[in-house]
């Protein structure tokens, strides 16, 4: 399985994604995922083994809720290119 992980969205952050994602559904015919599935990757992990699964979960138990971090938009990307979006990428 492939893993990462994750920042979850502050509930008004998600909020102004989807009125932005609604404003650029009609110009862009891709699969957009769902607001709630949007996340901040932190770490990308790779292909983990499922027996290993346990192993992951017991190293990050300790990581419990941090105070909140300020990020602030500079540019908006696609990867792999503008024509054919598979991510949008934000650089802060």
């Amino acid at each position: 399985m492939r893993l990462f992980a994750g920042l979850d969205l502050p509930a008004a952050t998600l909020h102004s994604l989807e009125e932005l994602l609604d404003r650029l559904r009609p110009v862009a015919r891709i699969r957009w995922s769902l607001p709630a599935n949007l996340h901040i990757t932190t770490k990308f992990i790779g292909e983990w083994p499922e027996e290993r699964l346990d192993h992951l979960k017991a190293a990050l138990a300790d990581v419990g809720p941090r105070v909140p971090v300020a990020v602030r938009v500079r540019r908006v990307g696609f990867f792999p290119n503008p024509h054919a979006p598979r991510r949008i990428l934000v650089r802060h």
